[in-house]
């Protein structure tokens, strides 16, 4: 009889220690799937704010290149206007003249044979060799 008590309590034992070690991990992943679903709604939030700068910087692609096409328009309409109105006078002073393509614009552009100098032609200031007549 003896036997049956101690293999008794050692199951009670058992029973108890079996449940307070499960409550102590159960804690411990609980807060991992916390931690976890933060993780994910966080993965998604990013997810969705690079969908939004995808279509920020498509659409002000768009819209830039809408208004470049429309100021286009807008300076052809007002030079072939100017040299329609300005029929009489020089086409060389009208304030619009009429560029066609992007190697006319290239071509306005002044041209350089060698690139601005730093500095001035010969000594000045401290280093003028002249000397001065004001000696007293």
């Amino acid at each position: 009889m003896m036997n049956i008590e101690y293999v008794v309590i050692i199951c009670v034992a058992s029973l108890v220690i079996g449940f307070l070690v499960g409550r102590m991990t159960h804690k411990n992943a609980k807060n991992a799937d916390s931690l976890r679903k933060e993780l994910d709604k966080t993965k998604s939030e990013l997810a969705s704010y690079k969908q939004e700068m995808v279509a920020h910087f498509s659409n002000s692609a768009d819209i830039l290149d809408k208004m470049a096409r429309d100021y286009r328009q807008l300076y052809d309409y007002m030079a072939k206007s100017s040299a329609h109105i300005l029929s009489n006078t020089d086409i060389n002073k009208t304030p619009f003249p009429a560029l066609t393509t992007l190697t006319d614009i290239d071509s306005n552009k002044p041209k350089y044979e060698a690139p601005p100098r730093d500095y001035s032609e010969g000594a000045s200031g401290l280093f003028n060799a002249q000397p001065s007549s004001d000696k007293s």
